[in-house]
């Protein structure tokens, strides 16, 4: 009788690690779909989405300038990376600058995302303190360089 009884545990053991394994495993396939559908949003609009996000946050009222240029800058990496093939998230802020002038941007574009990246920084390393207006101008500064570089649909097509 021992014996059934030590094969009754290791049954419900079995059974057990089983229902355990297959929950770890559903919730594995449904985690790789959520991610393989957020990687399929164009550049261009995750990251227009990630400027109305930080806009709705309300960094620069709150005096929290260096987060707003943490996140500004993490959107502009994260843009240039998925729509240029760019390794961008561990560049420094001059290899950046490098990887936008490859880019061939009109000249007056280029001088003010590598002056954006270089204010950045120093809001983010030197303590420097940005206005309102200043954060506005470079939210709108990313904005428009995320709408002229956007990837047409049409242009595959072609």
């Amino acid at each position: 009788m021992s014996s059934k009884f030590s094969y009754i545990y290791l049954l419900i053991l079995l059974a057990f690690i089983s229902v355990l394994g297959l929950i770890y495993y559903i919730r594995s396939k449904r985690k790789k779909e959520v991610e393989e559908i957020k990687i399929l949003l164009p550049p261009h609009i995750e990251a227009i989405k990630a400027l109305e996000k930080l806009r709705e946050k309300d960094y620069l009222r709150k005096e929290k300038e260096k987060e707003y240029y943490i996140e500004l800058d993490d959107i502009l990496r994260v843009y240039l990376g998925r729509r240029f093939s760019k390794d961008t998230l561990d560049k420094t802020e001059f290899e950046l600058i490098g990887i936008l002038k490859e880019l061939n941007l009109e000249r007056n574009l280029f001088i003010n995302l590598k002056n954006f990246l270089e204010f950045s920084s120093l809001v983010k390393y030197a303590k420097q303190r940005a206005g309102v207006k200043e954060g506005e101008e470079h939210w709108e500064l990313l904005k428009g360089f995320v709408e002229k570089t956007k990837e047409e649909a049409n242009a595959s097509l072609s």
